[in-house]
């Protein structure tokens, strides 16, 4: 019994070693953006002028407005959602008299999803 243990132990203190370096080199590679890239993510945002932009009296509106968002959907697309919304009823469900709560107990207490795009198109 005890050769037994003798040629297993090493075998497996071996096997957890490299399973713990194999872990560690992992850990290592998610760990994320390194000093130097960072460092040099932070020269560019300065060199544009986003650092101020964000940081200045108007807390950045001006610059993010300045710098359009890209667009999730075609404006046609979108033009499709709002027909469709319009003709269903939905458009105006929520910003009528009773706020919404008639349309809500029509479709059984379920929010109606979202029109995806309609904020993010293009001014």
């Amino acid at each position: 019994m005890k050769q037994v243990l003798r040629s297993i132990v090493p075998s497996v203190l071996a096997g957890l070693l490299c399973t713990a370096s194999a872990l560690a080199q992992q850990a290592a590679a998610d760990a994320g953006p390194t000093r130097a890239q960072v460092q040099a993510e932070m020269r560019a945002a300065e060199a544009s002028g986003e650092t101020r932009a964000l940081t200045g009296e108007d807390s950045g509106s001006a610059w993010l407005q300045a710098r359009p968002a890209p667009a999730a959907l075609s404006r046609a697309e979108v033009r499709r959602q709002v027909l469709e919304a319009r003709r269903s009823g939905e458009l105006g469900a929520l910003s009528t008299e009773d706020s919404g709560s008639f349309y809500l107990a029509r479709q059984g207490g379920a929010m109606p999803r979202p029109a995806t795009g309609l904020a993010a198109a293009p001014r």
